[in-house]
């Protein structure tokens, strides 16, 4: 063997280490930025379940803040209607926020129907219209592209800890025993989010419900900065290909003078939106034909329990089929699996959360250490459950 030829073989076995060093550097640092680059909610979880789903597989989106969280029940949605469907929100999710979802929901699925929740734009203060914590929440859940790019160039303080979180939470990667971490590990290793973010309170707040307020179409300023978004965000709308984009007002209980106030807010958003061409739907006015009973079906003035949330999701249902006449996209017989999967699931869940609230019916406003979510701890608890 010739000098030559040897230090041919050396230099290729260096450059084959240095490859496999990045190669095992990359894994690691993608690996601890699914699991640990996140604030350990979970908010965080339902993002990052909204990119397992098959691509270009739902029929509907649903955005917007907490609202979302606890009135839309995606599973239910399907097990009743057959449509496909998954909420990308967290909660305050303010209207700045909206026009890189949009990007991202287009990017990745060309849902059928888009359903918007106002809330985001209706906040009064700028520190809710302007929040940092949701700049930062989202960012740390959108994978890198060029969306996520300009998010973090335009929204972000930090925009390399936007792009690449783990720099930020390097403190978590000694927490594999974190719950949080548990429920990331069990959500990727089923390859999406089984109850797909569905989750419920399981106890009441107290409010007067002697003293409601009817929902009217009286108006009230937006916040300027909130108008000036939500303006904008109209014409990303404008140029999406997505066929039905719909805006709504989830079911509320106006309960003092703060909540009409914010009802009037809705109402003026509502004008500016249809002023654009947009459909928007008024739940609110809506309570009683979708069935909600105040102290059955809410949590507080403005969420719902399972109960509510199950009657409102089959309503939203019909709701579209009616309105807009979309029909469930043909599914893969494994994509079709997992949702058939979730379906069922979700049917405990509900047991589940009747059963908790029947053996503490002399105590509806104890509030207990967890909710029914998304999580290792719900989905052990659902699996000893019989429908």
């Amino acid at each position: 063997m010739t000098e030559k030829t040897t230090g041919k073989k050396k230099y290729t076995k260096r450059i084959l280490g240095i490859a496999l060093f990045i190669a095992v550097i990359t894994g690691i640092c993608y690996v601890s930025q699914l699991l640990f680059a996140n604030d350990g909610s979970s908010e965080s979880v339902l993002l990052q379940g909204f990119y397992l789903e098959e691509p270009d597989s739902l029929d509907i989106v649903v955005m917007g803040a907490s609202e979302i969280m606890n009135d839309y029940c995606a599973p239910e949605m399907y097990r009743e209607h057959g449509y496909t469907s998954y909420p990308y929100c967290f909660a305050v999710n303010s209207v700045p926020l909206w026009k890189y979802e949009l990007a991202e929901i287009e990017r990745t699925q060309h849902p059928q129907v888009l359903v918007i929740e106002l809330n985001g734009a209706l906040y009064e203060e700028d520190s809710m219209i302007h929040s940092e914590d949701c700049v930062r929440l989202l960012g740390d859940n959108l994978p890198i592209s060029g969306n996520g790019i300009r998010f973090a160039r335009e929204m972000a303080q930090h925009p390399l800890e936007s792009i690449f979180p783990v720099i930020k939470y390097h403190y978590r990667w000694t927490e594999l025993r974190d719950d949080s971490v548990r429920d990331r590990m069990l959500m990727y290793r089923n390859g999406y989010l089984r109850l797909r973010g569905a989750m419920t309170p399981l106890y009441h707040t107290e409010f007067d419900a002697d003293n409601i307020l009817p929902a009217d179409d009286t108006t009230a300023p937006l916040n300027a900065d909130g108008e000036a978004e939500l303006r904008e965000f109209l014409e990303a709308c404008k140029e999406s290909e997505i066929p039905h984009i719909v805006f709504a007002e989830f079911p509320h209980i106006i309960g003092n003078e703060k909540g009409y106030t914010r009802h009037q807010r809705f109402n003026q958003a509502a004008e500016i939106i249809r002023g654009e061409g947009f459909d928007v739907i008024d739940f609110t006015k809506e309570i009683d034909k979708i069935g909600l009973e105040y102290y059955e079906d809410f949590f507080d003035t403005h969420h719902m329990v399972a109960t509510g949330q199950r009657k409102l999701s089959s309503y939203l249902g019909k709701t579209i089929k009616e309105k807009y006449g979309i029909q469930p996209r043909t599914q893969t017989e494994k994509n079709r699996a997992k949702w058939e999967d979730s379906a069922e699931l979700i049917l405990k869940f509900y047991k589940c959360y009747e059963d908790y609230t029947s053996a503490h019916a002399d105590k509806p406003h104890e509030e207990v250490d967890h909710d029914l979510s998304d999580t290792l701890r719900t989905i052990t608890e659902l699996e000893t459950v019989t429908p």
